[in-house]
This record gives C-alpha cells, sequence and structure tokens, in this order.
C-alpha cells in the first residue's frame, strides 16, 4: 500500500512541476511578444515614421509589432445609411461622396448618428443590426454604419489598430464634406463605436468641428 502512496506522491509532483513550467514558459512568451510599458507614447510612435496622402498618422504597436496605416484604398471605407424610408437596405456612399447625399433619404434637419464595427467586424453583424433597428425604432434619425471591414481583418489586430487612423480621417472628411453642402453636421452627430471602432470614432470626432458626442463601447487596446 505505502509504494502505491509514493508512486502517487511522485506522480502528483511532477505533474505540478510541469505545470509551473508551463506557466514560467507561458508568461514568458506573453512577456516578450508585449512588453509592459504605460507610456503611451511610446506605445504609438515606433522607431521609423509613418506618412500617409490623408495626413499625418503614427505607427502603433501590438503584440511587439508596429505598423503604419495602410492605403485609403485598402482600408475601402463606405457609409451605409439607413433611415426610416429604407431601414433594411442600406445607401451606400464612399467617404468622398457626401454630395450624392443630396438624392437619398437623409435628411439635414434631423439628428444623425453613427456605428462603428470594431476588429474583425462590418456592418452585416448581429448586434449592429439590432442597434440599428432599435435606434430607428426610438427616433426618425439618419443612421449611418461606416463599415471598414477591409481595413481590419483577423488575425492582423496590429494593422487594425494602425488602420482605425485612416477609418477616422475618412469619416471625418465625409461628415466635414456634408457640412458644407448641408450645413455644420457637428452639433447633430453622435459617433457609436465598438472596440476599435471606438478609436475610429474619436479620429473622427477631433477632425470634424463640434462633434456633439462620442460613445465608446468596451473600448479595445492599444
Amino acid at each position: 500500500m505505502i509504494p502505491i502512496i509514493r508512486l502517487v506522491l511522485i506522480f502528483g509532483v511532477i505533474i505540478l512541476m510541469a505545470e509551473a513550467k508551463k506557466t514560467t514558459e507561458f508568461n514568458s512568451i506573453i512577456s516578450n511578444a508585449e512588453p509592459q510599458d504605460n507610456n503611451l507614447q511610446s506605445r504609438l510612435i515606433g522607431p521609423y515614421e509613418c506618412t500617409h496622402e490623408l495626413g499625418a498618422v503614427v505607427p502603433m504597436k501590438a503584440w511587439g509589432h508596429r505598423k503604419c496605416p495602410q492605403s485609403k484604398e485598402t482600408v475601402d471605407l463606405h457609409m451605409w445609411l439607413y433611415t426610416r424610408n429604407n431601414p433594411e437596405e442600406p445607401e451606400v456612399f464612399k467617404y468622398n461622396e457626401a454630395d450624392k447625399l443630396k438624392n437619398s433619404n437623409f435628411s439635414s434637419s434631423k439628428l444623425t448618428r453613427m456605428v462603428v464595427h470594431g476588429f474583425g467586424g462590418d456592418c452585416n453583424l448581429t448586434w449592429i443590426v439590432q442597434m440599428r433597428r432599435d435606434l430607428l425604432n426610438e427616433s426618425d434619425i439618419n443612421l449611418f454604419c461606416a463599415d471598414w471591414r477591409k481595413g481590419t481583418i483577423y488575425p492582423d489586430y496590429g494593422q487594425g489598430a494602425a488602420n482605425t487612423q485612416i477609418a477616422g480621417k475618412m469619416i471625418a472628411i465625409f461628415f466635414n464634406n456634408v457640412s458644407e453642402i448641408f450645413g455644420p453636421i457637428g452639433p447633430k452627430l453622435h459617433l457609436i463605436g465598438f472596440s476599435f471602432g471606438t478609436q475610429v470614432c474619436s479620429f473622427a470626432g477631433s477632425n470634424i468641428k463640434n462633434c456633439s458626442r462620442i460613445t465608446g463601447l468596451d473600448p479595445a487596446g492599444p
């Protein structure tokens, strides 16, 4: 009986040692992959600089890698417009096609809300569809969904983080053009972002004059 107990104890010790080794190795991998650094500037600014046709951008670091934003053609952001006149089928516009709103269901007299998806998402996600329906049921508004799916493709998290800057700039260009055509939209504009969509809204809102409100839902790092 005693030898059996000893074997059980020895086996248990071996398992504990193996698990401890796994934990140590895992912590080492995480530590090497993403060094702990609470300095925001060092997380954003890499050893090199980025340039972009839409203006100033910075490389962003995620999982130990720094990446510059991709081109506006790659990010390929589109604005999907829903109203009570077209609650299920969107009218779709490129970021530089605000003038086409003249022949759409858009109404400059109404409140405008915009929803932005996060990493690996798109405007067809179930939660976005439900939110869209709920918001339109609640109020007679212009509801946009900014679809930038090509700029935030799984599993390239770092590239998605960097591309939030470009998606935000493209949205700002769109709404600034709306203001030039229909009058100031900022005071009647509410931006809603989830995950990386929150960062997109931040970059957009900082470039839209008098943007009245930004709501961030579970903002993602970095």
